[in-house]
């Protein structure tokens, strides 16, 4: 008798576990569901949209070309492209075999869009690009010089911040240096370099740190950076 009332107990836990986990498994599909389905992506305001232009993709895992794009909060979009993901594919597809590159990723919203005392801050640079036979896209394999990767990290309660891509012409007999120090003058740094036809462009935008879930979605004003 004693066998028998512990071999029932087992099996109701068993039974139970079973069902637990049933309820587990539906229960994460069902958020899994309603997470991708609140994945939009957003274009740019047209004021921020202007800056877009000349055929320059920058691509990133999973997201593809972020161009002109407000970067969702879906899937950690936005703190994967901060913490985890490495340098974008930038791809420009007029690119010539027989000229040299600059590219430059900068954020001109530095410390944030209303006091931009850091404008143009720069968080990548890439001279000396030749493109191969065989390619079309610029990244680490493809450069001389320049300033390492640093992931875009828009401080807490500073809003969205727009981080631009820039693709220039380098003369093909010149080297061009940048001072070490990320927050200096990109005007004065690329007087040298000749602007592509269009000046080629590229934004994306976004500021994980701030809107997170469980927060209301910024308005037209916030992204903006104006103050309510």
């Amino acid at each position: 008798m004693i066998f028998s009332i512990c071999y029932l107990r087992q099996d109701r836990m068993k039974s139970r576990a079973t069902y637990f986990l049933a309820f587990a498994l539906i229960a994460v599909g069902m958020l899994e569901s309603i997470h991708m389905e609140e994945c939009v992506f957003e274009k740019l305001d047209s004021k921020d949209s202007s800056f877009c232009r000349g055929g320059l993709e920058v691509l990133y895992p999973e997201l593809g070309d972020v161009g002109c794009t407000y970067i969702p909060e879906c899937s950690f979009y936005r703190k994967r492209i901060s913490k985890e993901w490495s340098s974008p594919k930038v791809r420009y597809q007029q690119a010539e075999k027989n000229k040299k590159y600059v590219l430059i990723m900068v954020d001109p919203d530095a410390p944030s869009r209303t006091n931009p005392i850091y404008r143009f801050w720069r968080h990548w640079v890439i001279t000396d690009i030749r493109v191969s036979s065989k390619t079309i896209f610029c990244d680490n394999l493809f450069h001389q010089s320049g300033l390492a990767y640093r992931r875009p990290t828009p401080p807490s309660q500073t809003g969205y911040h727009r981080y631009q891509f820039l693709l220039f012409e380098q003369p093909t007999r010149e080297a061009i240096s940048f001072s070490p120090e990320e927050g200096s003058s990109l005007v004065c740094s690329v007087t040298e370099l000749q602007p592509l036809p269009d000046s080629m462009g590229n934004s994306m935008q976004f500021s994980w740190q701030k809107y997170r879930s469980g927060l209301p979605s910024p308005t037209s004003s916030e992204r903006l950076g104006i103050e309510p």
